[in-house]
């Protein structure tokens, strides 16, 4: 009986770790019965774990779309930033002061596991239409943060990117053809800078990035912020004093990080 039981209830966290794993796979909202046919379970059990996972903060529900997507308790899970990230410490301030002088949401984001990852984010306090979620990935080719680490990280994440399987097209702003994207990734990469709008899978998004790059000449991260608002209301030009701002906290960040060691 006792085994019966365990059986169960390792099944039960099995299907909500499914559901997770299903939510984080995709940029886009799931419903209860899109849930029940990717997962092949009923649609009352998809309903009994997504009403739990809720409850717990780790999935939200739209109230226009009634369709679900991760959390804020899901993403909390990863503050706790990898050793790899301390450079974090010393990055907050200067992600305060930028804040304060900007006016814009602050984020900053790590290269993990090919794509680039919300680590923290700095706002002024007030409701932002747009808050982003620590743990929150960004495709590489539809935003600012993931130009960057084209332009910057190694060059295999590149290759990989542009020799891969079609790029998802979330918006008419987006960049599917990799003879552009090449071509945008090297003027990235010769101005110091990266712009996404309305380019990923959230409307209203609009990112300007700048590379966090280490003594060694490796791409730890970048900084950026955010400018909510329509695309094809904004320009890189009405920015040009916050991009400059931006550079300039990048590159105090940058001299922080561990230079090359002397023999």
């Amino acid at each position: 009986m006792e085994k019966e039981v365990a059986a169960q209830n390792i099944q039960s966290v099995g299907l909500s770790l499914q559901i997770l794993e299903q939510l984080a796979a995709s940029p886009f909202q799931h419903g209860i019965t899109e849930l029940s046919r990717a997962l092949g379970v009923s649609k009352w059990r998809i309903y009994r774990h997504i009403h739990t996972l809720r409850q717990l903060g780790y999935v939200i529900q739209d109230h226009n779309t009634e369709r679900f997507e991760l959390g804020t308790a899901f993403y909390a899970l990863t503050r706790a930033i990898p050793r790899r990230f301390q450079f974090m410490d010393f990055a907050r301030p200067a992600m305060r002061k930028l804040q304060e002088k900007i006016g814009h949401t602050v984020v900053v984001a790590a290269l993990i596991n090919g794509k680039m990852v919300v680590t923290d984010t700095a706002s002024n306090g007030a409701h932002d239409p747009l808050e982003i979620a620590h743990g929150k990935p960004h495709d590489l080719h539809a935003s600012a943060h993931g130009k960057v680490a084209l332009a910057f990280g190694p060059a295999q994440l590149a290759d990989d990117l542009f020799e891969g399987p079609l790029l998802p097209r979330y918006t008419a702003q987006t960049i599917t053809d990799t003879a552009r994207l090449r071509r945008v990734v090297a003027q990235v990469r010769a101005k110091g800078w990266a712009s996404a709008f309305e380019e990923g899978p959230r409307k209203g998004m609009n990112t300007i990035a700048a590379p966090l790059i280490s003594g060694t000449g490796t791409l730890e991260g970048s900084l950026g912020f955010i400018v909510p608002g329509v695309a094809k209301a904004i320009r890189p030009r009405l920015f040009e004093g916050d991009i400059e701002a931006l550079k300039e906290a990048a590159r105090r960040i940058s001299s922080r990080l561990p230079a090359p060691e002397r023999e």
